[in-house]
C-alpha cells in the first residue's frame, strides 16, 4: 500500500514540476521521452564534470551519479519556485553539509 501512495505522490510531483502527467512511452525510442532524456543528459554532464574536475577513478561513476542527482533535487528550477526536495517533503533541504 505504501508503494502505491509513493507512486501517486510521484505523479503529482512530476505534474507540479514539469506541468506534465506521467505517460508510458515506446521502448527504445528516445525521441518520445524527451523530458526523461533531458534529465539523464543533465545528470551525465554533471557526472562527467565532477569526475574530470576531481580526478575520481572511473569505478566511482555510480556514486558520482547519486551525488549529481542529490544536488539536482536540491537545486532550484526555472519552471517552479521550489526545489524538487521541497515539493516532495514539504520543507527546505539542509545544505550545511555540502562543501565545494
Amino acid at each position: 500500500m505504501e508503494s502505491i501512495q509513493k507512486q501517486a505522490k510521484l505523479k503529482v510531483l512530476l505534474h507540479l514540476i514539469f506541468n506534465k502527467m506521467a505517460q508510458y512511452t515506446t521502448p527504445y525510442n528516445p525521441s518520445k521521452s524527451g523530458m526523461a532524456e533531458r534529465k539523464n543528459r543533465t545528470l551525465l554532464n554533471m557526472v562527467r564534470s565532477m569526475m574530470c574536475t576531481t580526478g575520481l577513478p572511473i569505478f566511482l561513476w555510480g556514486e558520482t551519479l547519486k551525488t549529481a542527482n542529490y544536488i539536482c533535487n536540491r537545486s532550484p528550477s526555472k519552471s517552479i519556485e521550489e526545489t524538487p526536495f521541497e515539493l516532495w517533503y514539504g520543507k527546505q533541504p539542509s545544505l550545511h553539509h555540502l562543501h565545494v
